[in-house]
């Protein structure tokens, strides 16, 4: 699988993990799930980015979209699973898993013949 490189302005995603962790650490069960919400956004262009550059030259429209709710889903565990006080390390945790939700997907695609 190739790493994808993109740029993510730091003050934006310093500033979520900020609200983050404070809202994990005090703030209603709500707010700590628009909060985590605010967050998975933030990276889901990397996520998407992820699931294209996977299934490059794939026709079906079908893959396409197992493709990006795979590294949806990814991303989800990764910001869900993420407990450090700031957003530093998070892009290579997220990468990690989405391109292990992307890996569990193509091997499940070869063994059914897709």
């Amino acid at each position: 699988m190739t790493t994808i490189r993109t740029e993510l302005p730091d003050s934006g995603a310093d500033q979520l993990w900020t609200a983050l962790v404070r809202a994990r650490t005090g703030a209603t069960p709500l707010t700590c799930a628009h909060t985590e919400d605010a967050v998975f956004r933030f990276y889901l262009p990397m996520a998407r980015t992820m699931a294209r550059q996977a299934w490059t030259g794939m026709p079906d429209a079908a893959a396409s979209r197992d493709a990006d709710q795979a590294a949806e889903l990814g991303l989800a565990e990764a910001v869900l699973g993420w407990r450090q006080p700031d957003s530093a390390g998070f892009e290579r945790y997220a990468r990690a898993a989405i391109s292990g939700r992307l890996q569990r997907l193509s091997a499940r695609k070869s063994r059914a013949g897709e």
